[in-house]
């Protein structure tokens, strides 16, 4: 299954970046206490759970996300950490109507806000998790059918997906003096459909996702 792969990649990425954290430095170098601002980039690998009212058959797609955070101590073991993320996510299908086999793909841009706290059990590893606020800025969907084809670039005041979508976030960061690599899994608890006149399949966005971060 598509999310179980999705899981999996990133419950990998996690478990090995949880064994670098060990050795990422002294404990003498601990600032579980210090207020942190940094900026981030990376990737999300995206796909669909929960899809409800059309039969078909979906692929993951990458997409960039990049933005900003705020780590806020809450004594050594505890904090808080909001982010602010543009997130590319979609999907991909393939399917067989009566004019023959086609193809899509639909690219979704997200301003993606999350608010998690933060666990600090030892020093450089943060475990997080928390809701997460999506709103939805663009999409892009590209439809292909034999020799015909047709992309369609609409603004969110455009169609009827839904534009504000929550969501839950988990993951962790490790951190290595003024560089952070963070991982997360998050998905929607919302489906995309807006105002119910929707013509696109009803589903859900899961998304795993790795980043590196510069902070001060």
């Amino acid at each position: 299954m598509k999310t179980l792969k999705i899981l999996t990649t990133v419950a990998s990425i996690f478990a090995a970046s949880a064994l670098l954290a060990q050795d990422a430095s002294p404990a003498s170098d601990d600032d579980r206490d210090n207020l942190r601002i940094g900026i981030k980039g990376g990737v999300n690998y995206a796909n669909l759970y929960d899809t409800k009212g059309q039969s078909f058959a979906a692929s993951s797609l990458w997409g960039p996300v990049f933005g900003g955070y705020l780590s806020v101590p809450i004594g050594t073991y505890l904090g808080i950490q909001p982010e602010v993320l543009y997130s590319g996510k979609g999907y991909s299908g393939q399917g067989t109507s009566i004019f023959g086999p086609y193809s899509y793909t639909d690219r979704l841009n997200f301003l993606d806000t999350p608010l998690m706290l933060q666990f600090k059990p030892i020093p450089h590893l943060y475990l997080l998790g928390g809701p997460e606020y999506s709103y939805l800025l663009s999409h892009t969907y590209t439809f292909n059918q034999g020799v015909t084809s047709s992309t369609t670039e609409q603004q969110f005041n455009n169609d009827n997906i839904r534009k504000n979508v929550f969501g839950l976030i988990f993951g962790l960061d490790i951190d290595m003096g003024h560089l952070t690599l963070g991982g997360r899994i998050a998905w929607d608890l919302q489906d995309n459909n807006g105002d119910g006149t929707s013509t696109l399949p009803r589903y859900k966005n899961i998304w795993g996702q790795l980043t590196l971060g510069l902070h001060i």
